[in-house]
């Protein structure tokens, strides 16, 4: 994550209306500064990613710290003024136009950038890794199906369900939506997804440790709120009107 921070910087030169990354102010922003900040925080606790293994929060500690500073840095250094505001459209229309070359994203982004870049034009690789020598992956953003209890169709919903998830369908169906496939034989036999772009989510997976599965606080009463209040820490520090070390003590 350093090394891609400082070519971000050493590219940026706003006076030709160029900037080294696709900064995200607006709208989930909370998903998009953690590989800059909890990736750089070692032992956090997987069953609950606030806190680290020995229970102290990882907001008091110094590794977050110093990676909330270089975030705010990032802003500053190696993105537009206006990407404060910048939400899912303004970080592809900048990564598209040039303006911006270096996007951190979902893999939902591929079917809307392929619109406008051929194959040659741009590449998907996996995320860096920071201090902590691993990705935390969440449950925060995720796609799949239910059947309400009270339905009563409940196994022709089923069926469908079945249906719908297995290996072909999936397939089509992650090719429309930019979502992941959920089963393994598609990476496999399907050659959109078993090389090219998606070979970067491929990679993460299949090597061991690369990612470590935790859990966001299970208390939901404060979750629930989090996205917002974050979002507005997260503008204020931006911007000047809070500092780091206020919002990681509040």
């Amino acid at each position: 994550m350093q090394e891609l921070y400082e070519l971000c910087v050493q590219i940026t030169n706003p006076a030709a209306n160029q900037y080294g990354y696709a900064f995200r102010g607006k709208g989930a922003p909370v998903n998009h500064y953690l590989p800059w900040t909890f990736h750089e925080v070692p032992n956090i606790d997987p069953d609950n990613q606030h806190f680290l293994k020995d229970g102290t929060s990882v907001y008091a500690g110094p590794d977050f710290l110093a990676a909330l500073k270089r975030y705010i840095d990032l802003y500053h250094k190696a993105a537009p003024a206006d990407a404060v505001n910048w939400g899912f459209n303004e970080q592809l229309n900048g990564f598209i136009s040039g303006v911006t070359p270096y996007l951190m994203q979902d893999p939902d982004a591929v079917p809307t950038v392929t619109e406008y870049l051929t194959a040659d034009q741009f590449k998907v690789i996996p995320a860096p890794l920071g201090k902590a020598k691993t990705l935390l992956g969440t449950g925060r953003v995720s796609a799949g199906l239910a059947l309400s209890a009270r339905s009563k169709n409940q196994d022709e919903a089923w069926a469908f369900m079945t249906w719908l998830s297995a290996p072909a369908q999936n397939a089509v169906y992650a090719k429309a939506s930019g979502f992941l496939p959920i089963h393994t034989v598609t990476y496999e036999g399907d050659a959109y997804f078993g090389g090219g772009f998606y070979t970067a989510w491929a990679d993460i997976v299949n090597t061991p440790g690369y990612v470590t599965f935790a859990r966001d606080d299970p208390r939901v009463d404060l979750v629930a709120a989090w996205d917002q209040r974050h979002e507005a820490d997260l503008q204020a520090v931006l911007l000047g009107q809070k500092t780091p070390e206020e919002v990681c003590a509040e």
